[in-house]
């Protein structure tokens, strides 16, 4: 669930949305907030089971209305200046905000989503094949069993919680100006593909 809005302060139907939407396995992704130095995190954002973003431009520059990066937090960013989008009136413009960056994070976590469902047999089949040496245990199994499938769901499921996609996003930043600036190609060009890929993640979301 992406959100493009904030507050100074809680608002209870909110909390109580946000407890409903933990309970039923949805991530939540809030903007930060645009009021830079004069103004802390909005909520819901600073929730502690929502992911707060921050807005870079497309070299990983801090966007300048950022608030400051809170110690102790995940500090993560992610494209949200000059973004091309269609105005009410049907002209073409350029927004900028820590609101514009949050769903394009929000995308990032269902392309990882799509790409673990997209390779699940091919993984499970691996995992098979080749036995020991996968996060999925095939054991003996010479076709995948249902506990390697649920195994197999049960971490790909972790990836909608605040804890998961964390790890997942800490294995693509780079390091900048005090974010941690989200660039994608870091896991899908750099640590591996397919299947390779799909043990990568579950290897990380395994650690939970």
């Amino acid at each position: 669930m992406s959100l493009s809005f904030g507050f100074e302060r809680e608002v209870p139907d909110i909390k109580d949305a946000l407890r409903e939407a933990e309970k039923h396995n949805v991530l939540v992704l809030a903007a930060c907030g645009n009021f830079g130095s004069f103004r802390g995190w909005s909520w819901p954002a600073r929730h502690p089971t929502v992911v707060g973003l921050y807005a870079a431009d497309g070299y990983g520059n801090s966007y300048t209305r950022n608030p400051t990066p809170l110690k102790d937090t995940p500090r993560f960013a992610t494209l949200g200046v000059a973004v091309a989008g269609y105005s009410l009136l049907g002209t073409l413009d350029l927004y900028s905000g820590t609101s514009v960056a949050t769903p394009i994070a929000a995308g990032i976590v269902g392309t990882l989503i799509h790409f673990m469902r997209q390779y699940k047999e091919d993984y499970l089949a691996a995992a098979c094949y080749l036995g020991r040496g996968y996060t999925v245990q095939a054991g003996s199994a010479k076709t995948p069993s249902n506990s390697m499938r649920d195994r197999y769901e049960e971490l790909v499921l972790k990836l909608t919680t605040r804890t998961g996609i964390c790890l997942i996003f800490s294995e693509m930043v780079v390091d900048r100006e005090g974010y941690r600036v989200l660039q994608p190609q870091k896991l899908f060009e750099e640590k591996g593909e397919g299947v390779h890929l799909v043990e990568v993640i579950l290897r990380v979301l395994a650690r939970i």
